[in-house]
């Protein structure tokens, strides 16, 4: 789906109720310019992948397109 992408493989925790659970975590990275059409295409992605790795819930965040610095 993606031409290029970087992944970071992490640890982390979450709370579930009071209790801490470690969290073995993948920051996925992609550098591409994401237009209205390409919102919906990114959600059913989303969706795809909670499916596919049995997750409750997947955080994306998305920046501005077209800024360079």
């Amino acid at each position: 789906m993606f031409s290029g992408y970087t992944l970071s493989p992490a640890h982390g925790w979450y709370l579930d109720g009071r209790k801490g659970v470690p969290d073995e975590l993948v920051r996925f990275e992609v550098d591409a310019v994401f237009t209205g059409g390409d919102l919906q295409v990114l959600n059913e992605w989303k969706k795809k992948q909670c499916r596919r790795f049995r997750q409750k819930y997947i955080y994306m965040r998305l920046g501005p397109s077209g800024v360079t610095v």
